[in-house]
């Protein structure tokens, strides 16, 4: 499968930050691009038209990098320290701009990578932080839009005919790379990040036991996402 152009974002895989990307007068902010592309550029971010996609309820079969077998809790604890991103996983529930499209099939790869260090002082610093994240999804041709193709839509324009269906590919580089400031929740165990700019990136629910921390994305609902970091 080919790959599909990759998406660079904050912390939101399959999501995007709609205030983000370069300003007018041409000096790029916290993040250099926004929403979900595919080999055209077109975004194929949360869908929110209501047009007709095909298919029923939105039954989607994930494999691979998903978050099944991880075990969290939000345990809280100490978040300060140096942690080295080490793994992650992904389990989406819809697929992008075809959200009623059902069944549908996707292999999902993560590639981890980066420090985040949290200071006492509520600051946050990043270093070659970055989540990335591939999606193979199988999509029934009857969930594409009157004239697409499996070459034309609104996901991957090189796509692959596969009988009924049609292969598609699209790709996440998700990173952090300015410094910011956090604020934890005790009572609920949520970590939320936010750049300098002013710009958030994330909520998270956070579990530290021994050498090792646990966040899980709270606020996006197209999936469920799970980074596991080791304090240096």
């Amino acid at each position: 499968m080919k790959n599909a152009t990759r998406l660079v974002a904050v912390l939101a895989i399959l999501l995007a930050c709609a205030a983000c990307g370069d300003d007018d007068n041409g000096d790029s902010n916290n993040v250099s691009d926004t929403g979900t592309t595919n080999n055209n550029g077109a975004d194929v971010g949360t869908d929110t038209s209501t047009e007709d996609t095909g298919g029923g309820g939105g039954g989607v079969t994930a494999t691979g990098d998903t978050c099944e077998a991880i075990e969290f809790t939000a345990c809280g604890g100490d978040l300060v320290g140096t942690w080295t991103l080490s793994s992650g996983c992904v389990t989406p529930s819809t697929l992008p701009r075809y959200t009623e499209c059902e069944p549908v099939d996707i292999a999902v790869s993560v590639s981890p990578a980066g420090d985040l260090t949290l200071a006492d002082d509520g600051s946050f610093t990043v270093n070659n932080f970055a989540f990335d994240t591939e999606l193979d999804a199988t999509v029934p041709k009857a969930c594409l839009n009157e004239g697409e193709s499996c070459t034309d839509n609104e996901i991957d324009d090189e796509g692959v005919e596969a009988g009924d269906a049609c292969e598609l590919n699209y790709g996440h580089d998700v990173f952090v790379r300015d410094p910011g400031s956090y604020t934890v929740d005790d009572t609920s165990n949520i970590l939320a990040l936010a750049d300098d700019g002013g710009f958030a990136v994330g909520n998270f629910e956070y579990c530290v036991d021994g050498d090792t921390l646990q966040l899980r994305r709270t606020d996006v609902t197209t999936h469920e996402a799970i980074l596991t970091l080791t304090k240096q």
